[in-house]
């Protein structure tokens, strides 16, 4: 997974940084990336096979640090099947899942 980020609605986005190895493994596809609204969290599915996936979240303190502290969304959602994407709510207590 890569961002860029930009200082406001009107200027261009600065160059793409590809995150860091918390959220890209080497051996696991990460795909659909969704990031809260307040941009602190970052949800993900890694596909470490074509018939299986999981949900993570990762989380920062604020928008000078990186991406870290990755967990499994837990078993509750990770149960549901093959995701094809993760939504939070504003206010971080509701999860949507594909």
């Amino acid at each position: 997974l890569w961002m860029a980020q930009r200082n406001k609605l009107t200027d261009p986005f600065e160059n793409a940084v590809k995150l860091g190895p918390d959220i890209n493994q080497k051996s696991v596809r990460c795909i659909y990336p969704s990031l809260s609204a307040n941009g602190l969290w970052l949800t993900f599915v890694r596909t470490p096979s074509i018939t299986s996936s999981m949900g993570y979240i990762a989380r920062r303190g604020d928008f000078t640090e990186n991406f870290a502290h990755v967990q499994p969304l837990g078993p509750a959602i990770n149960a549901l099947g093959y995701m094809n994407g993760i939504a939070v709510s504003d206010d971080g207590l509701t999860i949507v899942c594909v």
